[in-house]
């Protein structure tokens, strides 16, 4: 089964197909991700589930920046929001094999809040403020 040729999209090109795209990493890389970035990838994971199953809670907001090539692989970059809501990026590739391969998750820069702000709508400032508010 060629899915990206019957998506007409790049073999490249970051995708969730229900039952048949797995999401993988290296447990190595997610502990040391952990300790540079405060991120575990499962919070990716979750993030994924959330895009796929919007009935079961509410979609996160989300872009998919251009790709880059990186260490001879194309990466994909998702701007979205994490549990607390604030902006983080997820940088993975897409491997031949259908899986999504998460390589980090951080915290955007204030550059890719700008982007994300203005392409979403989202505010993290205010959000945050109410979040805040909200546990007084």
């Amino acid at each position: 089964m060629d899915i990206p040729k019957r998506l007409g999209i790049k073999e490249t090109d970051f995708r969730l197909v229900i039952g048949s795209t797995k999401v993988e990493y290296d447990p190595a890389k997610n502990e040391s991700n952990m300790l540079k970035h405060g991120y575990s990838f499962d919070e990716a994971i979750d993030i994924f589930n959330r895009i796929i199953f919007p009935f079961v809670t509410p979609p996160p907001r989300f872009i998919v920046k251009d790709s880059i090539e990186k260490n001879k692989e194309l990466r994909s970059n998702i701007l979205t929001l994490a549990k607390q809501g604030k902006v983080i990026l997820i940088a993975l590739t897409m491997r031949p094999n259908e899986s999504a391969r998460i390589i980090s998750l951080r915290a955007a820069s204030s550059r890719e809040r700008q982007i994300f702000g203005e392409l979403t709508g989202y505010n993290q400032r205010l959000q945050t403020h109410a979040t805040n508010a909200l546990h007084r």
